[in-house]
């Protein structure tokens, strides 16, 4: 996304895609990676989701073979 543009940054884990923008106010995420967002490809993340809004986001910090907690 064109960091002055309005498009929806969007990805898709599984069945369910998740778009969102930062010039629209919604109930859940939406920090485009244009504008600071933590969301890269390849990234490790947990997401909580309810009617397609993202709730909760977590970024994994600790390797793959080290518990989350």
């Amino acid at each position: 996304m064109p960091k002055s543009g309005h498009s929806d940054e969007c990805f898709r884990v599984r069945q369910e895609t998740f778009c969102y923008s930062d010039y629209a106010i919604t109930p859940g995420f939406n920090q485009t990676s244009t504008h600071g967002g933590p969301i890269r490809p390849g990234l490790p993340l947990r997401i909580a989701y309810l009617d397609g809004y993202i709730i909760r986001l977590e970024v994994r910090t600790k390797a793959w073979s080290e518990p989350l907690n």
